[in-house]
């Protein structure tokens, strides 16, 4: 499978519905779904995305307050979902083959969840026998 298409895929199948982390070239970095800024645009047949973003101090803001930044996604290092408890639980499911290693990862989750989401949350979703660490 081709870079674009592991990209692509990433984004608009396997974490159609998380924020998104690129991390490019040089560490630069942009968002996708993310609730304080705008989409990133994907053109899969020119592979590239564009990103809307603020320009920085060294322009005059007033006359040129955003600044438009493309990016071909061969320079893409790494993608980075930020996904919910059910999306982590489908991706344990479906990667972790092997018991012992589901079970660490089903407790890492339930840990990491339960000191950002309040005791109760992941408590009521992991209530299976199957996901009990």
């Amino acid at each position: 499978m081709a870079y674009v298409d592991i990209i692509k895929k990433f984004v608009e199948e396997d974490y159609k519905n998380c924020t998104i982390l690129v991390t490019c070239d040089n560490e630069h970095k942009f968002w996708h779904r993310a609730s304080n800024c705008p989409d990133l645009v994907w053109d899969w047949e020119n592979e590239r995305f564009m990103a809307l973003e603020p320009t920085d101090e060294i322009v005059d803001q007033n006359q040129h307050p955003m600044m438009i930044t493309t990016v071909e996604l061969a320079h893409i290092q790494f993608l980075t979902a930020y996904a919910d408890r059910i999306d982590i639980i489908n991706f344990i499911n479906e990667n972790y083959t092997d018991e012992e290693a589901q079970k660490k990862a089903l407790k890492m989750l339930k840990k990491t969840a339960t000191a950002t989401m309040g005791p109760n949350t992941l408590r009521k979703n992991l209530s299976d026998p199957e996901y009990r660490g």
